[in-house]
C-alpha cells in the first residue's frame, strides 16, 4: 500500500496537469478576446474615418454608406463577441483560481503527510532502539 504522501502527491500532480490545461485555456480566451478589442476598435476607427465631408454624388454617398452600414455590423458584432469572451473570461479565470488553490492545496497535504510520516519514522526508530543500562 502507498503512503499518503505519494497518495497527495499523484493528486497533485494530476490537478497540475489539469490547472496547465485551464492556463492554455484561460490564455486562448485571453487572446480572442483581445484580438476581438482590437479589431472592433480598428473597424470604429475606420467608420469614423470613412464619414462623407463635403459634397458628394448620390452615387458616392450610397456606396459609402452601404460599406458604411456593413463595417457598423461587423463592428457590433465584434462588440458582442467581446462581451461573451469577457463573460467567459472571467469564469476561466474563476476556475483557474479554483484549480490553483485546489492544487495547492494537495501539495501542502503532502508535504504535511511526508512530515507526519517521518515523525512517525522516527518514533518507530526510538521505540524500537533497547533502553540504555545504568
Amino acid at each position: 500500500m502507498r503512503n499518503r504522501s505519494d497518495l497527495y502527491t499523484l493528486m497533485a500532480k494530476k490537478e497540475a496537469a489539469t490547472k496547465a490545461e485551464k492556463m492554455r485555456e484561460l490564455r486562448n480566451i485571453t487572446a480572442a478576446h483581445n484580438q476581438a478589442e482590437m479589431l472592433s476598435e480598428r473597424l470604429r476607427t475606420i467608420l469614423d474615418e470613412r464619414q462623407v465631408k463635403g459634397p458628394v454624388l448620390a452615387a458616392q454617398l450610397r456606396s459609402a454608406s452601404s460599406l458604411n452600414t456593413k463595417i457598423a455590423a461587423e463592428a457590433a458584432v465584434q462588440s458582442e463577441r467581446k462581451v461573451e469572451l469577457s463573460k467567459k473570461l472571467e469564469q476561466s479565470r474563476t476556475e483557474f483560481a479554483r484549480q490553483d488553490y485546489k492544487t495547492q492545496y494537495l501539495v501542502n497535504a503532502a508535504a504535511q503527510a511526508r512530515a507526519e510520516e517521518e515523525d512517525e519514522r522516527e518514533a518507530r526508530e526510538m521505540a524500537s532502539r533497547p533502553v540504555p543500562r545504568r
